[in-house]
């Protein structure tokens, strides 16, 4: 398995929102953005202040990003930028429910 490359520019993350796919879940909601430049694919994650605090944002983070981590290369489409954008339920969610999460949206993803 490579080294997943994380979005650094501002440019895609309003992409993704403004002519992604999107697909809703109780832990997070992610957007789906195909680029046909990019070799393999990109992950963005946020986190806005209305879920708490820095603290609470970062365990957002870091629960997502273990997430993707595990699951995301198998899901995976080259050629796409996934955004993940934590939600205040993800930060008390079992871990097997945000698995669930992740794979009902990655389905949700491919129809």
């Amino acid at each position: 398995m490579g080294k997943i490359v994380t979005i650094r520019k501002r440019g895609i993350f309003e992409a993704a929102r403004a002519k992604g796919k999107a697909v809703t879940t109780s832990g997070f909601i992610i957007q789906a953005l195909e680029m046909p430049d990019e070799s393999s694919f990109l992950v963005g994650y946020t986190v806005s202040k209305r879920v708490g605090n820095a603290v609470a944002r970062n365990r957002v983070k870091r629960r997502l990003r273990a997430l993707v981590r595990l699951l995301l290369p198998a899901r995976a489409k080259n050629h796409m930028a996934y955004v993940f954008i934590g939600r205040k339920a993800a930060i008390d969610r079992p871990y097997e429910k945000l698995e669930a999460d992740f794979k009902y949206a990655f389905h949700a993803l491919d129809r």
